[in-house]
């Protein structure tokens, strides 16, 4: 009907996790095609898996490699209603049984090739490799200034990760400069 609001409920939404894998000073990710936003490997979190069991089965099926080390992110969990049409019959299901998505971030550090990487994540991210966390803020940076009103708070949301991400390697450098 219209001019109502639906309340969401709290389980209505899809627990799912994104981890943000480094090899020394270089993230392994791409650029999501819609927003242009940093992306990495990621996906829901199943029952009886934790957020580290989630990430690193994501990770590996879809990137084809092993991550160790991980942790989670010191950041509030983000929350996001769909609010786009389904492109294909898995998001539909996804829309069907949820009202959207509850984001957990994770770090690690990413380990060796064991697979091929997954084609269900090919086409929502491009130009995977290597980037420095310098290179990865300014493409986020890029990526905010360009967002619509619907992607701005996820968009910012990665640019929090990587900020957290970059005051880690950062601490790491001025711990090893002042031995």
């Amino acid at each position: 009907m219209l001019g109502t609001l639906t309340k969401l409920s709290e389980d209505k939404f899809r627990k799912r996790v994104e981890l943000y894998a480094l090899r020394g000073d270089k993230l392994l990710c791409g650029i999501y095609g819609a927003d242009k936003s940093i992306g990495t490997f990621g996906g829901g979190i199943e029952k009886g898996q934790t957020e580290v069991d989630a990430g690193k089965a994501e990770y590996k099926e879809e990137g084809g490699f092993l991550v160790d080390n991980i942790e989670v992110l010191p950041l509030k969990p983000f929350k996001e209603s769909w609010k786009f049409p389904a492109l294909n019959a898995y998001d539909k299901e996804k829309q069907e049984k949820y009202d959207g998505n509850e984001t957990t971030y994770l770090v690690g550090d990413l380990g060796k090739r064991v697979s091929k990487p997954g084609d269900d994540h090919i086409h929502h991210m491009r130009n995977i490799g290597f980037r420095t966390l310098d290179q990865a803020i300014k493409q986020q940076a890029k990526a905010i200034l360009e967002s619509d009103k619907g992607s701005y708070v996820r968009v910012n949301n990665r640019m929090k990760v990587l900020q957290i991400l970059k005051e880690k390697q950062d601490s790491k450098v001025d711990k090893v400069a002042s031995k």
